[in-house]
């Protein structure tokens, strides 16, 4: 973009990051930093900022179906979806009269059967999609996941889906603690200043709007390009080369809107770049894999 005079920016385009430009820094209020915990601790606000407390796993006090299993994430589950398939509503109505809840997308990827290595609530042959509260872009649509490989899809609300039940453990405040996607004993990753706190694995593929919404449920949010070059620099790890969604709405060309992506294998380096190898755009029905982040920095 540029300014002329005291004006607004008047025009914007698009640039090579090896191009050479003129640019200004901002400087942003800090908000509390999120601290470091120990496994099983969950982060929570104690009226000046936040705090490590314990945790208590999932407990579905029996009325999980046929067995309780918990997952690596203290969370407890239905051992099997339940045998009738509901609408969103009657699911969600039958959860919450057992004490629990229908999970979020990200709860149930998490608890996969392939490719997972952590504890799975099932296996390859569970290939049914099932309701999740994860709102997706379509209107009185939400996402769907299949334990079976955690791929999702979207379905109308009105519509008849098989379910599991979830009796969660203790959630954060904040991304931070359990909240964050990553191994149960270090599941964040922190930059060294710690003014960014991020999930430390791909979370399931969504559309944006699903992405948008999880990230807001774990008390995060989608990372902008600023802090995706700032987590790089630092090693984010399991870089999966898989493309993530970043916050970012953008207009491209001839009435085409979306949202910009990257990718990176491994741990990331300070020579990451998002150039035509590790970004791009992708219009916001695409379903791609994310990774939510917190930021000290209020904007």
């Amino acid at each position: 973009y540029y300014v002329a005079g005291s004006g607004n920016p008047s025009w914007g385009a698009v640039s090579l990051p090896t191009d050479s430009r003129p640019y200004r820094c901002a400087w942003h209020a800090a908000g509390p930093q999120v601290p470091d915990c120990q496994p099983g601790q969950v982060v929570l606000w104690d009226g000046a900022g936040y705090a490590c407390q314990d945790g208590t796993a999932g407990s579905s006090n029996g009325n999980a179906n046929s067995v309780e299993i918990v997952d690596s994430f203290g969370n407890a589950w239905d051992g099997i979806q339940r045998a009738q398939a509901a609408t969103f509503a009657d699911a969600l109505s039958l959860c919450e009269s057992l004490g629990g809840r229908l999970p979020t997308a990200s709860e149930i990827f998490a608890a996969r059967a392939s490719n997972n290595p952590h504890t799975a609530i099932g296996d390859i042959n569970d290939t049914s999609y099932l309701w999740t509260i994860t709102r997706v872009g379509q209107s009185g649509e939400r996402a769907l996941v299949r334990v079976s490989d955690g791929a999702a899809t979207h379905a109308a609300e009105t519509s008849q889906q098989y379910f599991r039940c979830i009796w969660p453990s203790s959630r954060s405040d904040v991304l931070g603690g359990a909240n964050c996607y990553g191994p149960p004993d270090s599941p964040c990753f922190k930059t060294a200043d710690g003014a960014l706190v991020a999930d430390k694995y791909d979370r399931v593929a969504l559309d944006a709007a699903g992405a948008i919404n999880e990230c807001l449920a774990a008390g995060g949010r989608l990372p902008d390009h600023g802090e995706v070059m700032a987590l790089m620099r630092e090693g984010w790890p399991n870089g999966t080369n898989a493309w993530q969604w970043l916050g970012e709405f953008i207009y491209w060309y001839n009435t085409g809107y979306g949202y910009p992506v990257y990718r990176w294998s491994g741990n990331g380096t300070s020579g990451w770049t998002y150039d035509s190898n590790n970004g791009g755009l992708s219009p916001a029905t695409t379903y791609r894999n994310f990774r939510c982040v917190y930021s000290t920095l209020l904007k």
